[in-house]
């Protein structure tokens, strides 16, 4: 389980993660430049996308200040209605970070619909970019897994406020021999915020970073 790396730090590798650019049956992209479930397309190169994106969130950093001491790390937009069947591109701006989603395979408590695969990038670094299609309807609630803790997260409505990411933030539980965690400190206060309720992204559209009380960035 890694939730508290320090904010510069390495993520190793994690079960699940890989360079998403082989060809599968049905899936978009040119050649062997596919997006596939889970896996999504990431390119480490820079090219241009084999698909054009819908949308665009930033995966951004800025410095401590006297109001954030840790900085800021965030997706921004960090709220975002889209409908079934878009693609979205993660462009990375500054330090490293995955896009990841709430699973437990990563040691925390599902925040994404039952049958979506688990979501998981590469490392990406400032330049590179990860492309994902959402098909299936429902909240998506996805994190930085290095960066969590720190506020990176991101909450994605596609189609329909519906699944386990509309569910309240709820202590660790046992399951199994396994406990798994909920979002975990500025991560969980972000998800909390007022302009993140999903109806409320859904009549928005999109929800900067900046539109999130402070008291809940940090």
């Amino acid at each position: 389980m890694m939730r508290a790396l320090g904010a510069s730090a390495v993520l190793p590798a994690v079960a699940g993660t890989a360079f998403a650019q082989t060809t599968d049956d049905g899936a978009a992209g040119e050649g062997g430049r596919a997006i596939r479930p889970g896996f999504g397309y990431s390119d480490l190169a820079a090219r241009d996308p084999p698909v054009e994106p819908d949308h665009e969130v930033v995966l951004d950093v800025r410095a401590p200040s006297e109001a954030f001491e840790q900085g800021q790390w965030f997706f921004d937009p960090v709220g975002l209605y889209i409908e079934p069947g878009e693609t979205v591109r993660f462009d990375v701006r500054r330090e490293i970070h995955t896009v990841s989603s709430y699973h437990p395979v990563f040691g925390y408590k599902l925040r994404v619909p039952r049958a979506e695969p688990v979501i998981s990038s590469p490392i990406l670094w400032p330049g590179t970019y990860f492309l994902y299609r959402f098909e299936r309807e429902g909240v998506y609630d996805l994190m930085c897994l290095p960066h969590e803790f720190l506020g990176m997260v991101v909450r994605i409505v596609c189609g329909s406020a519906t699944g386990p990411g509309t569910d309240p933030i709820t202590p660790p539980e046992e399951v199994g021999n396994v406990t798994l965690y909920p979002p975990t400190d500025v991560g969980a206060k972000v998800l909390r915020a007022p302009q993140l309720r999903p109806e409320r992204i859904i009549e928005a559209g999109r929800i900067r970073w900046d539109d999130i009380p402070p008291m809940y960035r940090g």
